[in-house]
């Protein structure tokens, strides 16, 4: 298990006080936190740019 840094701890006391249930999260270990302790966030994604050119 990986130890939270700030940046994390930051992001999970936000969602708590703004009631922001999703995230978006580049962290592959974001999936362990927990907000209120039980509830789990709800990953968002960013759309697959098809079709795009350069």
């Amino acid at each position: 298990m990986t130890t939270p840094d700030f940046a994390d701890l930051t992001l999970v006391t936000l969602s708590e006080r703004l009631q922001i249930t999703e995230m978006l999260s580049l962290d592959s270990d974001f999936v362990v936190y927990r907000r209120f302790r039980p509830e789990p966030f709800r990953r968002v994604s960013l759309p697959c740019a098809r079709n795009a050119t350069p």
